[in-house]
C-alpha cells in the first residue's frame, strides 16, 4: 500500500464497500455510508471477507472458510538453537508445526490449522501452547528452557477447496484474487504480476514513465544501529524500546511517512516497538502518546 501512494494511488482505508452496481463503463460503488465513487475496473482482494464482496457483486463461485493458526514466539535467547526453518514430514491435515527462526532474532513455533466460525476467531488456547509446545520438544528439545515472549492468532482465507480462486470476470470489468492461504506470502509478487497483466490487457494500461522508489525500513535483528548512521540526530540516540532498540526517530518516521502509522498494531508493525521481550511493559505508555501526538499534527 504505501508503494501505491508513494506512485500516486488513493488508499480509502475508512471506505467500506457494501454494495456493487454495474454500469456501461464500470462499477458505482457504495460505501456503508451511502458514499459513492466509480470504478474503471474492480479487484476483489479482501481476504476473509471475498466471499462477501463477491457476493454483494452477484458473484457466488466460493464461499470463505476461516482457517486459523496459533503460534508461539521465543526469546532471542533461544536464537542459536535454529539456524533454519525446520519442516517435520506433512500429513493430509497439513504441513504440521515448523520452527521457525525469524529475521528479528527470534524462534517461532507454528502454525496450528483450526477450522474457525469467523474470520475475526482469533482466541489463543492454552490447550493448543501445550500441544505446539510438545511438538516442538520432540523437533530441538532445548526449546523447553528458554522463555516465551508472546503468542498469537492469524486467520487465512481458506475456501472449500485448496487452490486460490483467481477469477478473471474481464468482460465484467472485474477480478476475483480470493482464497489466497499462507503459500499467498511467498506466492504474492507472482499473482500481483499475473493480476496486472490481466488488468493491462483488459484496459489497454500504459506503463509510468516514472516509479518512485520505497524503501521499507530495516527492521531485522541484524540491521545497523540508527545512532550509527545517524549519529548527528538527537532522535536516534534517544532509545524509546530497549527491548528491541528502537529509537525516537524510528517511531517519528513512521508516523510521518506517505501513510503513517495511525494505531498501536501498525506501529508495531512499522517499527517492532512494543513487540520485545517486555511487549511493551516499558515502552507502551511513551508510544500511545508519540502515536497521539502525530495524529494531531496531522488535522
Amino acid at each position: 500500500v504505501l508503494d501505491a501512494v508513494t506512485n500516486g494511488a488513493a488508499y480509502l482505508p475508512d471506505w467500506r464497500a457494501a454494495a456493487f452496481t454495474r454500469g456501461d463503463n464500470g462499477w458505482r460503488v457504495l460505501n456503508d455510508r451511502g458514499e459513492a465513487l466509480s470504478a474503471r475496473f474492480v479487484i476483489n482482494c479482501a481476504g476473509l471477507q471475498g466471499d462477501i464482496v463477491d457476493a454483494a457483486a452477484g458473484y457466488h463461485d466460493f464461499t470463505i472458510k476461516p482457517r486459523k493458526g496459533q503460534f508461539l514466539v521465543f526469546d532471542k535467547l533461544a536464537a542459536p538453537l535454529v539456524k533454519t526453518i525446520i519442516v517435520p514430514p506433512p500429513s493430509s491435515a497439513g504441513r504440521g508445526v515448523l520452527v521457525i527462526p525469524t529475521i528479528f532474532g527470534n524462534v517461532m513455533l507454528g502454525p496450528t490449522a483450526e477450522e474457525v466460525s469467523g474470520p475475526f476467531e482469533r482466541s489463543v488456547t492454552k490447550e493448543t501452547m501445550d500441544a505446539l509446545m510438545a511438538a516442538g520438544r520432540r523437533i530441538i528439545p532445548e526449546l523447553e528452557n528458554y522463555p516465551l515472549v508472546t503468542a498469537y492468532a492469524g486467520v487465512r482465507p481458506a475456501t472449500e477447496n485448496s487452490e486460490y480462486r483467481i477469477i478473471p470476470r474481464l468482460d465484467d470489468h472485474w477480478i476475483t484474487v480470493g482464497g489466497i492461504r499462507s503459500t499467498g506470502l511467498s506466492a504474492s509478487l507472482g499473482i500481483a504480476a499475473h493480476v496486472t497483466q490481466l488488468l493491462g490487457e483488459a484496459l489497454d494500461l500504459i506503463p509510468k514513465d516514472i516509479i518512485h522508489p520505497v524503501r521499507a525500513p530495516d527492521l531485522s535483528a541484524g540491521r545497523a544501529p540508527p545512532w550509527l548512521e545517524n549519529p548527528e540526530s538527537a532522535d536516534d540516540r534517544e532509545m524509546v524500546c530497549h527491548c528491541e532498540k528502537i529509537t525516537l526517530g524510528d517511531v517519528k518516521r513512521a508516523l510521518a511517512a506517505p501513510l503513517p502509522a495511525a494505531t498501536p498494531a501498525a506501529l508495531k508493525r512499522r517499527t517492532r516497538a512494543g513487540m520485545g521481550r517486555c511487549q511493551g511493559f516499558f515502552c507502551g505508555a511513551r508510544l500511545d502518546a508519540l502515536l497521539a501526538a502525530g495524529k494531531g499534527e496531522r488535522r
